[in-house]
């Protein structure tokens, strides 16, 4: 098992869509959204505060449901949120750690914070299980290359 870029997100959606096969559907939408990476960089280069429903951005990229409407400027949002919140995640014993307590130290709200901390601990767990298992797991660290796949 290897965490890549879109793996990251796709545990968020993991969290809040609640079964692995949406969670594998999460995967394909979010390579098929375009954002404009200029965008992503502004909200990244300018810290603009963030504070977005993530429960609604996800139902909208797993569902495609009309009352979860995604929009490019929500997305850059959260691309900017997951690049501002893995610039403090390390690796440590084989398993992620977050270096920071709250979200206003990236200036994001607490509750975008909560969720990307909530899906470092269910990556966590995953990562225990497998090795439970007796699974091999390459835990990618968070570098600046994996960073710079978040602004696309």
């Amino acid at each position: 098992m290897r965490f890549c870029s879109h793996s990251m997100f796709l545990v968020v959606a993991f969290l809040l869509a609640g079964c692995r096969s949406e969670a594998n559907n999460v995967l394909d939408s979010v390579k098929d959204v375009e954002v404009y990476v200029e965008l992503v960089k502004k909200y990244v280069d300018d810290n603009t505060y963030i504070d977005l429903d993530v429960d609604a951005l996800v139902k909208g990229i797993v569902n495609q449901d009309p009352r979860f409407s995604v929009n490019e400027e929500d997305m850059a949002k959260m691309k900017a949120a997951m690049y501002r919140f893995y610039k403090h995640v390390s690796v440590k014993d084989g398993h992620y750690v977050c270096g920071i307590k709250e979200g206003s130290e990236i200036n994001v709200s607490q509750s975008v914070f909560k969720t990307l901390l909530e899906n470092l601990n269910e990556m966590n767990r995953m990562i225990k299980g497998a090795k439970d298992r007796g699974e091999e797991i390459d835990v990618q660290i968070p570098d600046e290359e994996y960073l710079n796949t978040l602004l696309l």
